[in-house]
């Protein structure tokens, strides 16, 4: 939480957002975390617990889609074969070199709710 913490300050210094860990719409899993600042119209996405990170305009947002898979996981010691469904959701680019970015979410309700949110805000 103090990465993140920094990497918020950070990231608000130097190009004069309003990102809160608090406050901010956001959403989190497995190392990712998506913040908006809908005031300056920004999307912040921090991957690797905060080491790799990537601030867009709204504008530079051509797209995005929430994205169901299954993973084979091990289960208890005796690794019998199982899955899980890994959600995410993967945004794609307009004007920038990068093309898409997937991004974790805690599970499928979630997805659906920031699916919706996402539409919201970057009308």
């Amino acid at each position: 939480m103090k990465r993140l913490e920094s990497k918020i300050i950070e990231v608000n210094q130097r190009y004069e957002t309003r990102f809160d860990s608090a406050n901010s719409p956001n959403f989190s899993a497995g190392g990712d975390s998506t913040y908006f600042d809908p005031g300056n119209r920004k999307i912040l996405f921090l991957k690797l617990d905060c080491r790799i990170w990537w601030l867009f305009d709204f504008d530079m947002i051509g797209a995005w889609r929430l994205c169901l898979e299954d993973r084979p996981i091990a289960i208890a010691a005796e690794r019998l074969g199982g899955s899980r469904q890994g959600v995410h959701i993967e945004f794609s680019f307009k004007k920038t070199t990068m093309s898409s970015i997937s991004m974790a979410i805690a599970d499928r309700h979630q997805g659906d709710l920031w699916n919706h949110r996402i539409s919201l805000m970057l009308k």
